[in-house]
């Protein structure tokens, strides 16, 4: 099972083809630094919103309502194309991204997927939008102790929740669009 581990901290990502400007936003905590002062830290281990800020516009929004009571444990979308390897590069590299090679060249889609831990429910929560964060749509809501994993295939634009059971799998598939 997927196990929360906060997000590492990297204040912001650009993308340059919808010029955006993704800034992880972490929490700030009031902390007692004397017998009468108190200062406001910020945890920068973890992320608990997504601005958004759209450069040409000058417009900024936020991919969960203010004060939202989640973690966001990763963001995905496409970056570019690899010619090389023949592959969509994502934000991030990790497990839950599959089936990307041999992928012919094409646009980057307008679609951004956030992983959030969702503290009041006690779920994972994931997520598809616009890359501006509007026409959002929370795909699947799972428990830790559900044994669900996601999966964003590349090829066939699809999002994946594999459930395992006793002795058998469940898989809901979702399309990017």
């Amino acid at each position: 099972m997927q196990k929360y581990t906060p997000r590492p901290y990297a204040n912001s990502d650009y993308d340059r083809e919808f010029n955006l400007l993704y800034i992880y936003v972490s929490p700030t905590e009031k902390q007692k630094s004397g017998i009468v002062k108190s200062r406001v830290d910020e945890n920068t281990l973890l992320t608990t919103n997504l601005g958004i800020y759209d450069i040409g516009k000058d417009h900024l929004s936020h991919f969960f309502d203010i004060g939202t009571d989640k973690l966001i444990r990763n963001v995905y979308y496409e970056n570019s194309y690899d010619t090389e390897k023949k592959r969509m590069v994502f934000n991030v590299e990790d497990g839950n991204i599959f089936n990307n090679h041999e992928i012919e060249k094409r646009e980057k889609f307008d679609v951004l997927f956030v992983l959030a831990w969702d503290r009041k429910q006690e779920v994972f929560e994931f997520w598809r939008s616009s890359r501006l964060g509007e026409d959002k749509i929370l795909l699947q809501s799972f428990s830790e102790d559900e044994k669900v994993i996601s999966k964003i295939d590349v090829f066939n634009k699809k999002v994946l929740f594999i459930k395992k059971l006793e002795n058998k799998v469940e898989v809901e598939a979702f399309d990017w669009k």
